[in-house]
């Protein structure tokens, strides 16, 4: 549907019904839409929600969170780059409610969605009272979850905290925003306390203050704009309490090899490598072709294009500061991912690495609903036509991304359920007959999981919590005997 389709629609006259009713004014009206955004973002990924699978590093993480003490343990200690104690609250949350080694991929999966419907609602929310209009706000809760453009971070529990920085970052933009609309420094406060805790979901969140911090600079702050700084101070309070901790490991982290991480950084390829994922991933993703690679003369054309149209669009636009904000999104997100990630191939990083997408597609949703003309509509009400816009917006981007959807999804795999069934029913022996956990691992011969065959399926193994310390051929006897 072409935007000029998109406002044709939108003002069809209202059959009768509809102009007797006023159209959804009530909040259970608007729950009953939000239901349907959702479902249609659930629609996109559905094949990872009906054949939940884990894999790579979900092992380690959930392994790592599967005890309060473990949990506590590995708060600060760095996975990779990403410092994220609130990952591992996160994870061990989830193996509480997983219950045992059968309802992980269930549970995780389950996880996933929570997440991408919680950014849904907030992004929604943001752009409602930026742009004082409920239909946009549906427009962008719509057109950020029914996409396939990010697709890994919804499938894969390791890449889920990419989302959730991200819904942690929109907090931190509506704290500002209430600032800016009532001037109450509270929400100043608020503001820096999200920014500081997104990057404790993933290292990316960092860009949360900087964000911020250009929103408030941008807006009218009647001689105040050097609080824009406020915000910045939540990332760096972070990094002032994580890098002590963790700075030498996310610094040294093995695969950058002899080299630290400011030196890996390469800020040739982290330009070029933007520019080519602005048309890769985001033009060509939002019309549900992902998985291939754009010629660099073809993307490099298509990147003058693009700047050119937004240009015309910033010019023309009702709200030029979403725009800004978000093409910082974009810029600042790729160009980071890029540069620390410059010595693995372009095309690798293209056509498996889609959780990387996250905030570049929220970038891109703020813009273009930066730049859709309001209505002349009272701010909280949907009227029929508004309604028929939406559900066709819906039904389109789900046709359109859901065979991106399906064919990127893990294959089903029935074996890992079995693998995980085998840890349980031994887990419920050793509990029966008093074996530590501990001790049932070292005697049982190593168990490969589908989806991470280097991991020993034991170590999700719980045991007797009040067991003694036995001997080899004690343990053997109660664990192998009928």
């Amino acid at each position: 549907m072409t935007g000029e389709q998109f406002d044709r629609q939108r003002k069809l006259p209202d059959s009768p019904d509809c102009q007797e009713s006023g159209g959804l004014r009530t909040p259970l009206a608007m729950v009953y839409l939000g239901v349907a955004a959702c479902i249609a973002a659930i629609g996109v990924n559905a094949s990872s929600l009906l054949f939940p699978f884990i894999f790579y590093d979900d092992f380690d993480i959930l392994q790592e969170s599967y005890t309060w003490e473990s949990t506590c343990a590995r708060l600060w200690v760095p996975f990779n780059e990403h410092c994220w104690p609130l990952t591992r609250l996160y994870a061990w949350m989830v193996v509480q409610l997983a219950g045992s080694p059968t309802g992980l991929p269930f549970t995780t999966a389950i996880a996933a969605r929570v997440m991408q419907f919680s950014a849904m609602f907030l992004v929604g929310l943001f752009v409602q009272r930026e742009r004082g209009d409920a239909f946009l706000g549906f427009v962008a809760a719509i057109v950020f979850g029914v996409s396939s453009v990010y697709q890994e971070a919804v499938y894969w529990f390791a890449a889920t905290p990419a989302v959730a920085a991200a819904a942690t970052a929109l907090l931190g933009l509506l704290a500002a925003q209430r600032w800016l609309q009532t001037g109450r420094g509270s929400f100043l406060v608020w503001s820096a306390f999200w920014c500081a805790l997104a990057p404790g979901w993933f290292a990316g969140g960092v860009l949360a203050g900087p964000l911020c911090g250009l929103y408030l600079a941008w807006g009218k702050m009647q001689g105040r704009r050097w609080l824009a700084i406020v915000p910045v101070l939540g990332s760096l309070a972070f990094l002032a309490i994580s890098m002590p901790l963790a700075g030498k490991q996310i610094l040294h982290t093995p695969h950058y090899g002899e080299r630290s991480a400011v030196e890996a950084f390469a800020i040739v390829e982290a330009v070029a490598n933007t520019g080519r994922s602005i048309v890769d991933n985001l033009v060509l993703g939002a019309v549900g072709v992902t998985w291939f690679t754009c010629p660099v003369e073809i993307a490099a054309a298509g990147a003058i294009a693009l700047a050119a149209l937004l240009g015309w669009w910033w010019k023309r636009a009702p709200n030029g500061r979403l725009i800004v904000l978000g093409l910082a999104f974009i810029l600042l997100s790729d160009f980071l991912v890029y540069g620390a990630r410059a010595n693995h191939p372009y095309d690798v990083q293209l056509r498996y690495w889609s959780r990387y997408n996250v905030w570049p597609w929220l970038g891109t949703v703020l813009i273009v609903c930066g730049g859709l003309s309001p209505s002349r509509r009272p701010k909280a009400s949907l009227k029929c036509r508004d309604q028929r816009s939406l559900g066709w917006l819906m039904a389109i981007l789900l046709a359109v991304q859901l065979p991106q959807g399906i064919y990127r999804a893990p294959a089903p795999n029935s074996l890992q359920a079995e693998a995980l069934e085998k840890v349980a029913r031994m887990d419920e022996r050793c509990r029966a007959r008093g074996v530590a956990a501990a001790d049932a691992s070292r005697v049982l011969p190593p168990l490969a999981v589908p989806g991470n065959p280097d991991f020993n399926g034991w170590l999700y193994l719980r045991g007797s919590e009040n067991a003694s310390p036995l001997p080899e051929a004690e343990v053997r006897r109660r664990i192998f005997d009928k």
